[in-house]
């Protein structure tokens, strides 16, 4: 098993970074889960399972600290990957639309 610091997961990216930044906000697990992304159109989760996983947010960022050990992100139709413990910023792409906001491709 390859433990990471940086993936992409279909529409989301993960990247470690040094420090979390200030003001950050604790997140909800959704059924003890803790989910960076939902499908846009068949609703799967891009999730962890373990609770040593933690997710913050800020006004736009959402940022998660994975503590003591590794921890591996599932979705339904992607392989698992399994990340060092450490900080990371989780970026999930967006779709542009000529005129329009920019659109997030999963949420």
């Amino acid at each position: 098993m390859e433990i990471v610091t940086h993936a992409r997961q279909g529409d989301v990216k993960i990247d470690v970074i040094a420090k979390l930044p200030e003001g950050l906000i604790p997140q909800p697990r959704d059924e003890g889960l803790a989910v960076l992304a939902y499908g846009e159109l068949t609703g799967h989760k891009h999730a962890f399972k373990e609770e040593h996983v933690q997710l913050l947010a800020n006004d736009n960022q959402l940022f998660m600290v994975i503590t003591g050990k590794p921890a591996t992100l599932y979705h339904e139709e992607h392989y698992p990957i399994t990340f060092a413990p450490g900080f990371y910023q989780i970026r999930i792409q967006r779709e542009f639309v000529e005129g329009d906001e920019p659109l997030r491709v999963c949420e």
